[in-house]
């Protein structure tokens, strides 16, 4: 029930949008440029190392990047 004393039958996004947590930010090391959010930069590939580290293949600038991706905030 909401406080008005209304029963609910359906719950929407934004209902709940306020409570929800939003997606965490990603983070990728561009080199000169440092640490880039994920959203800015274009998708090439990705791949793991022996150790089942992901590692990013992406494009920023212009230039190929390979990182690690880094999720929250943004690294000092």
């Amino acid at each position: 029930m909401y406080e008005n004393g209304e029963n609910v039958l359906c719950v929407t996004d934004e209902d709940v949008a306020e409570y929800v947590d939003r997606e965490p930010d990603r983070w990728v090391l561009a080199e000169e440029h440092g640490w880039v959010n994920y959203n800015r930069v274009g998708f090439i590939d990705i791949e793991e190392d022996l150790l089942g580290n992901d590692w990013v293949i992406f494009q920023y600038k212009g230039r190929l990047y390979e990182s690690n991706i880094v999720i929250g905030s943004r690294p000092e």
